[in-house]
């Protein structure tokens, strides 16, 4: 049930798996039996995690038993509207409360997760997890979570256990500044940074620094130097880390890195060719075959040697055993670095 201040009503779902939607008028205590909860032509089950609250103007319902699904009704025009889906599967140890025109709720199913949705523009955000219990999980069967007046919430865990959490809400959606570091790329071999493009968002009163450092052997690095447009200003090495820097200054609007991309030349000269190239009729024990002859080995192996790559390496050579003599290698033969057929 959830009480609707502009209306003097109190709006229940029946639960156990039905679409049935009351209110009651607490001033006769009579009770009224409206729409079923659907929208979009779809209809709507409440069941194990379904929940109700009124931000005192409308009424919002999770339907629970694992959906996402996220819906309001409209006390006025008294039909439902879906809205963005939360953030995780409503279940067991799902619960919400709402102040000052967000909803706050415990995702609940053993995950120790906490989220805020706002009203006004649709969304949904993560907010610091909340304490897990025994054997690490969170919130389970019987969790709830209270506004409890000022600018704190209160929350249980469920799951018959005594705990109980206090969270102080702040008045900035996001901290001053965040900082991300990448796993070590290893690029195998780079002789020249070509660029360093991003994807990214900077709303107003915020912004985005990106640093990188690098390492010849993965140990010892350099130190981080700013990214200037999209030059990378590290010097070349096999392993690369990038860091970046958000910041926002009001507090309420965050900068986004959706994604980014070293373009890179793996090395400038091209290796040199085998100075000895022998051909056997086989690997093991074979004779030598001389070019320009034609013979009946099926399996027929080439060994070479003197190549030298000092960049990146040799990945291997094209080879074709045949007797078209104008044959190319590279569509007729085949690549690798060891060649028995």
């Amino acid at each position: 049930m959830a009480y609707n201040a502009s209306d003097g009503y109190i709006y229940a779902l029946r639960g156990a798996g039905t679409t049935n939607f009351y209110r009651v008028d607490t001033e006769i205590s009579s009770w009224e039996t409206l729409s079923d909860i659907s929208t979009d032509n779809t209809t709507f089950y409440a069941n194990v995690g379904a929940r109700i609250i009124s931000d005192d103007s409308d009424i919002y319902v999770m339907p629970g038993d694992g959906e996402t699904a996220f819906l309001k009704y409209d006390t006025e025009e008294e039909v439902w509207s879906r809205l963005s889906s939360t953030p995780f599967a409503q279940y067991y140890g799902t619960d919400i409360t709402h102040f000052n025109g967000k909803i706050y709720a415990l995702a609940g199913y053993y995950k120790d997760e906490t989220w805020e949705y706002t009203i006004s523009d649709n969304t949904w955000r993560k907010l610091p997890d909340n304490q897990k219990y025994t054997y690490e999980r969170g919130p389970y069967n019987g969790a709830s979570i209270e506004y409890a007046g000022g600018n704190s919430i209160y929350a249980t865990t469920g799951q018959s256990l005594s705990d109980i959490w206090s969270f102080t809400i702040s008045s900035l959606n996001y901290r001053s500044s965040g900082e991300y570091i990448s796993h070590v790329i290893d690029l195998a071999q780079a002789s020249e940074w070509l660029s360093f493009d991003v994807n990214d968002e900077t709303p107003a009163n915020t912004s985005i620094i990106y640093q990188t450092r690098t390492s010849s052997d993965g140990d010892n690095w350099s130190a981080w130097e700013e990214v200037s447009g999209t030059t990378i200003s590290s010097a070349v090495n096999r392993y690369i880390q990038v860091k970046i820097i958000l910041a926002t200054t009001d507090g309420v609007s965050t900068p986004t890195v959706y994604d980014y991309s070293i373009s890179y030349n793996s090395e400038d000269e091209k290796p040199t060719n085998p100075t000895t190239i022998n051909a056997f009729s086989q690997q093991v024990g074979g004779s030598i075959i001389e070019s320009g002859q034609n013979y009946p080995y099926s399996h027929p192996y080439s060994s070479w040697s003197g190549a030298q790559d000092a960049g990146s390496g040799i990945d291997g050579y094209y080879v074709y055993f045949g007797s078209d003599a104008l044959a190319d290698p590279e569509s007729d033969g085949i690549l690798s670095n060891q060649f028995c057929f």
